[in-house]
């Protein structure tokens, strides 16, 4: 962790404010990634659904 994230941590707490690093965008793009290897490991296309959060069946 670095001083400029410790900071803003704890300047959200003290404010309520949203992070700079919001844990929703962190989310989309672990699991975009997570979603390409996914599919590059079992050498197909994906179907996912983006409401219920889950692979579906081709």
């Amino acid at each position: 962790m670095t001083l400029d994230h410790v900071k803003n941590f704890l300047d959200c707490v003290r404010s309520r404010k949203l992070p700079n690093g919001d844990v929703l965008i962190g989310h989309r793009s672990a699991q975009a990634s997570h979603l390409g290897n996914i599919a590059y490991l079992e050498r197909r296309r994906l179907n996912f659904d983006t409401t219920r959060e889950e692979l579906l069946p081709l």
